[in-house]
This record gives C-alpha cells, sequence and structure tokens, in this order.
C-alpha cells in the first residue's frame, strides 16, 4: 500500500473523522494533539512547495481533503 492509501485510515483511528474540535474539554485536548501530530506527517510527506500551500488549513482532514482533489486519478476512460 502507499502512504496516501493509508492515511485515510490512521486519520480514523487518531479520533479526526470530525471535521471540527470537539467540544468536550477532554476530547477537545486529544483532538487537539492528534491533528497536530497528523497534519505534521502530512506536510513533512509532501514536497515544500505543496506543504508551503496548505499552512493556511488547520485541520488534517481538510488538508487531506485538499491534496485528494489535486491529485485524484481516475484510472479509467
Amino acid at each position: 500500500m502507499e502512504w496516501h492509501e493509508v492515511l485515510p485510515t490512521i486519520i480514523k483511528l487518531l479520533v479526526l473523522s470530525e471535521h471540527h474540535q470537539p467540544t468536550n474539554d477532554l476530547l477537545s485536548a486529544i483532538w487537539a494533539r492528534c491533528n497536530s501530530t497528523v497534519t505534521s506527517w502530512i506536510l513533512n510527506s509532501v514536497s515544500r512547495d505543496i506543504a508551503n500551500s496548505l499552512l493556511y488549513i488547520d485541520n488534517a482532514m481538510e488538508i487531506w481533503g485538499d491534496l485528494s482533489d489535486r491529485f485524484h486519478q481516475n484510472n479509467g476512460p
């Protein structure tokens, strides 16, 4: 498997299936830590130019969505 195939699963495992930070204090702290970790993984896995264009996005799921929109390929006709 390629990293781009595995990362969505990792994001889901790290409580980031929520697109927005939870309001519960405990869950919010866990979510923020996981979001920062996954964001760091993503930004360090792409070229510097691409990473620089993603820095304004503060949510790992939104970053992943942006990358998916940019680079998704259809292999069919």
